[in-house]
């Protein structure tokens, strides 16, 4: 009997072990799982820069507003630099990536500094030449006159310089172009302080002529584009990143370009009231300006089919640069972009539908 009895507490005790091993290999499993979970809901930080908020970047902000970054873990920050140069960061390494025009590469790689352009967001030239009526109508009526630009080395200054060497004027001796904001235009034109500008966007476009301006050479044009420039295409809206960065962080490089790619997509299949309403998040208040600029992106099929650059394009670029004064040596286009990335995106997309 009394063996009898230790071999039953024996079995009851073994019982209880093995309940409480199971118990502790649940409580063990469970936190292992919350600690994946946890660690699979936490997004990677990334900052990307910008000179302004503007529209033909628009498939960057709509991988934003549409989920496609937090989709790829991402979390994304958009910080506008102003009164600063808004690529400083991402040089700095203090931001991951950066919007700008296509001059911004350019400059920093002839001053030896190694960035690339990973995705173009235009992919046709968006501005427009533009003088105040009835007294100026042409180009050589801008001889003698003040002519407002943007900074000295920025496109809307290398267009105007192209505009009037095209018209037979010398831009260094026959106006004088000021650096002004080009929220000033309007009024500047209505005084009499300024006799022309450049329209860098649908919007003030529709505004400067709605106040009595003249179209004096339309870039968003093709065949006007062309004869000035020897081109079609000029992808002008890039996004870009350091060398160093692309190579150090390949995995995170891929997961924003694709998910820019899908927005290079999504604005391709979608309307003017429809891109307007998805990038409102982003634009607050400006639902009226973003229907005007992206109805005119739309007629002049400005927006990148497939965020690549070409050669022709590459070629105007480095021509206006010289009107700006930026580009003083060859650059060749290797240096400047590295579409590798945007390749694998668009057969990773393609793959699935």
């Amino acid at each position: 009997m009394k063996r009898k009895g230790i071999l039953v507490s024996l079995i009851v005790l073994l019982g209880f072990l093995m309940v409480v091993l199971a118990g502790c290999s649940d409580k063990a499993r469970t936190k292992t799982t919350s600690a994946e979970a946890t660690k699979t809901n936490v997004h990677q930080k990334i900052t990307i820069t910008e000179p302004s908020r503007g529209e033909l970047w628009a498939p960057i902000y709509l991988a934003q507003t549409l989920g496609y970054f937090k989709e790829a873990g991402l979390e994304v920050d958009f910080q506008t630099v102003t009164g600063g140069d808004p690529g400083a960061p991402v040089l700095a390494g203090e931001a991951q990536f950066g919007l700008r025009g296509i001059e911004m590469p350019l400059i920093v790689t002839q001053a030896g500094k190694e960035v690339k352009v990973l995705v173009s967001t235009s992919q046709k030239f968006p501005y427009a030449f533009i003088a105040q009526g009835p007294k100026f109508t042409t180009i050589e009526s801008l001889k003698g006159q003040v002519v407002g630009a943007s900074t000295p080395s920025g496109s809307p200054t290398a267009w105007i310089k192209a505009c009037l060497s095209y018209g037979g004027l010398d831009p260094s001796t026959d106006v004088q172009l000021p650096s002004m904001q080009n929220s000033a235009y309007i009024a500047a034109m209505k005084n009499g302080n300024v006799a022309a500008v450049c329209g860098s966007n649908g919007y003030l476009v529709n505004k400067l002529m709605a106040n009595g301006g003249v179209m004096l050479v339309d870039g968003r044009d093709t065949e006007v584009f062309k004869k000035i420039m020897g081109s079609e295409t000029y992808e002008m809206y890039i996004m870009f990143a350091t060398d160093k960065y692309i190579k150090e962080n390949p995995e995170t490089v891929q997961k924003v370009v694709t998910a820019c790619a899908k927005g290079i997509q999504w604005v391709n299949m979608h309307s003017t009231e429809e891109i307007a309403d998805a990038l409102l998040p982003l634009f607050p208040d400006r639902k009226e300006e973003l229907l005007i600029s992206i109805a005119d992106s739309k007629k002049h099929d400005l927006y990148s089919k497939d965020g690549k650059h070409t050669k022709t394009g590459y070629q105007a670029a480095l021509k206006l640069g010289e009107y700006a004064g930026i580009v003083t040596q060859e650059v060749p286009e290797e240096k400047i972009y590295n579409e590798s990335f945007l390749d694998t995106a668009r057969k990773t997309l393609n793959n699935k539908q």
